[in-house]
């Protein structure tokens, strides 16, 4: 790849479960790069480690061993109020049910991170329009969550991870809760803001047609990064024409990479 901006380092980076017997080595001496600005799918059948490799590298979990460099830090020397706000100012998350606040509106919802802030209101309550604009959801803004579809509710959970302008997006199965026409909506709405503010995006996933969007693909299988696929050197549009998903076609379908695909 041409992106050499490295953002998210890891070194030796390992999780264990339990003791004795019951040891369970969720994530083995993972060594990753994730660069500024790219998008990298985590690919893997469930129980393979992904998640809990996702909560290491935001600083949710702590490794058991290893270090996380984000942006030059080491964000497993810092205390837990350190880390709460190293991920406020730097990080946006998408989860796949959401997360959404009952008792909040559209727009209140995805305020909330810069309130936590002390962002004046009147300031995030505009950032937050501009941004349920941007995921064609502005005429919804006083909608609550159970008044919204799943799609919208991701929208604006999209809308909320990024209204702190943050360095990099962590999506765990965005499109798990999702029929497939919506899930390729918010996917491609996600690569779309990608290439519009340079955010570097990494989700996490068992669906492999997520993987035609994305810049690299790392394959894991338990508790490690079994392989390593780069799908473009130029990130970019070319990701979106090759990814679109096709509602009839299921995840089991595919039938290989695309044909510029390399293996690192």
């Amino acid at each position: 790849m041409e992106k050499t901006e490295v953002l998210v380092k890891t070194i030796e980076l390992s999780k264990v479960y339990g003791s004795g017997e019951r040891q369970v080595h969720a994530l083995k001496n993972i060594n990753i790069e994730i660069f500024k600005g790219e998008v990298l799918a985590i690919v893997g059948p469930s129980g393979c480690g992904k998640t809990t490799l996702l909560n290491c590298l935001s600083g949710i979990d702590n490794p058991t061993s290893g270090d996380v460099y984000i942006n030059g830090f080491n964000i497993t020397e810092m205390n837990e109020t350190e880390k709460t706000e190293f991920r406020g100012k730097y990080m946006g998350f998408i989860f796949q049910f959401y997360n959404l606040i009952p008792v909040l509106n559209a727009v209140e919802n995805v305020e909330v991170p810069l309130l936590a802030r002390n962002v004046p209101p009147k300031i995030a309550r505009k950032k937050a329009m501009e941004l349920l604009k941007a995921v064609n959801l502005g005429h919804r803004y006083r909608a609550y969550p159970e008044e919204l579809s799943g799609g919208e509710q991701q929208r604006v959970a999209v809308a909320r991870a990024l209204i702190s302008d943050p360095l990099i997006i962590w999506a765990d199965e965005p499109t798990g809760a999702l029929d497939t026409r919506t899930g390729s909506e918010i996917v491609e709405l996600l690569i779309n803001l990608n290439r519009m503010k340079g955010t570097s995006l990494v989700i996490v996933t068992h669906d492999e047609r997520i993987t035609r969007y994305a810049d690299r693909v790392m394959y894991m299988d338990s508790g490690k990064i079994v392989s390593t696929v780069v799908l473009s050197n130029e990130p970019g549009v070319d990701r979106m024409v090759a990814g679109s998903l096709n509602p009839e076609e299921s995840p089991d379908s595919m039938d290989g990479m695309p044909g510029n695909a390399r293996e690192e």
